[in-house]
């Protein structure tokens, strides 16, 4: 005959396994609370020497000065004070990892920077939302003080909500805004990717492109990848949808998060500076 588990000691390992699950949950959260700042940024930092090397390397230089810089400044184009384009990265790596989007902005025919992020590369402090937030609207207040003509903002992944919070709370102005795999909402993006999570308690994070820029009416570009799985292609669009001024939606159908610069055709970046320029055949 076949040993049975008698009812009493069913219901006692029923319990012990509730408890089990439950109090890891729970565990879970707590980690998630405590580990989340190291969750959300993860830079690439380095000693100031192998910094220096690096950039010489890459043929870029530190802005606004070596001793304090924000940015990799590309060398400008042969025009005088052609205007800037400040490209403002994802959660992760640092402002080297951006430098392949040096070679891709050239036929927007602007010089080019590479904004850094306080704790990433060889930049001291410790990354969240509202310390990026505010080293970036002093970034942009710096640039727009050099009075070096029209001002465009490239923004990547996470850099898409840090620059959206700029723009609603900073009073800084730039002339025409990209978006690259942008979220309509990071605590809806991390919901999707973590559905046993209340991410609505857990993010202390709140950053929303839906509302913050809700009130920016400048030219901007949407780049969407269709196989993202960070930021979903739904998501991009839905912030396409919401912009009040003129705008374009670049969609890339084979590109995922981190792979819609080396799969972004050529003729993206020419079609993109047409958008900047204003021709009218390149918006919609």
């Amino acid at each position: 005959m076949r040993s049975r588990i008698p009812p009493s000691k069913g219901r006692l390992w029923a319990r012990r396994l509730a408890v089990v699950v439950v109090v890891g949950y729970l565990a879970g959260l707590l980690l998630f609370v405590l580990l989340q700042d190291r969750l959300l940024y993860r830079p690439t930092t380095y000693g100031r020497e192998e910094f220096d090397r690096r950039i010489a390397g890459l043929g870029l230089e530190p802005w606004p000065s070596a001793g304090d810089y924000r940015a990799l400044a590309a060398p400008p184009p042969a025009a005088a004070h052609p205007g800037t384009v400040l490209v403002v990265h994802g959660n992760a790596g640092s402002a080297l990892g951006q430098a392949v989007l040096v070679e891709r902005l050239a036929p927007v025919g602007l010089r080019v920077l590479i904004h850094e992020y306080p704790g990433f590369g060889a930049r001291p402090g410790s990354p969240d939302a509202d310390l990026l937030v505010a080293d970036l609207i002093e970034s942009i207040r710096r640039l727009r003080a050099e009075r070096r003509g029209p001002l465009i903002v490239v923004a990547v992944s996470v850099g898409t909500g840090l620059v959206a919070r700029a723009l609603a709370e900073g009073e800084v102005e730039i002339d025409a805004l990209v978006l690259a795999t942008p979220f309509s909402n990071r605590r809806a993006a991390w919901q999707r990717r973590f559905p046993f999570l209340p991410m609505a308690l857990l993010l202390r994070e709140d950053l929303d492109n839906l509302r913050d820029l809700s009130g920016f009416e400048g030219p901007t570009a949407v780049i969407v990848a269709g196989r993202d799985t960070t930021t979903p292609p739904d998501q991009g669009r839905a912030v396409h949808e919401s912009l009040r001024g003129r705008k374009h939606l670049f969609e890339l159908p084979k590109a995922e998060h981190g792979s819609w610069i080396r799969e972004a055709p050529s003729g993206l970046w020419t079609e993109l500076a047409a958008f900047l320029r204003g021709e009218p055949e390149a918006e919609r």
